[in-house]
């Protein structure tokens, strides 16, 4: 896979945060597998678990809840280094996952 630049992702994810949305659907999320950082998101081959907390922004959270289960796909960048970014494509938010501290969105190809 092809490495990205922030400039490249944002021609796409348009904002910061980590998830950009347009008329309250979800075009795009960031991810993050990273440990250490505030969020613990996992790609699996053909999965992906995408973790909001109380740390994610409301307006997100509703635009990934609304499209859980339908056939609407969210494109995803996954952060590898500082300004390095893998496009790992389109994916389908399929179910949520409630945990104690966080509700995770399980995506799948």
């Amino acid at each position: 896979m092809k490495l990205l630049s922030w400039k490249d992702v944002a021609s796409t994810h348009r904002v910061i945060a980590g998830i950009y949305t347009k008329n309250r659907l979800p075009i795009s999320i960031l991810v993050n597998q990273h440990k250490d950082g505030p969020y613990s998101d996992q790609v699996k081959k053909g999965e992906l678990i995408y973790v909001l907390n109380k740390n994610t922004q409301q307006l997100g959270i509703n635009a990934l809840l609304a499209v859980v289960g339908k056939p609407y796909q969210v494109r995803a960048f996954e952060k590898v280094d500082t300004n390095k970014w893998l496009d790992l494509g389109n994916w389908k938010a399929e179910d949520v996952i409630q945990g104690k501290d966080d509700i995770q969105i399980r995506f799948v190809k």
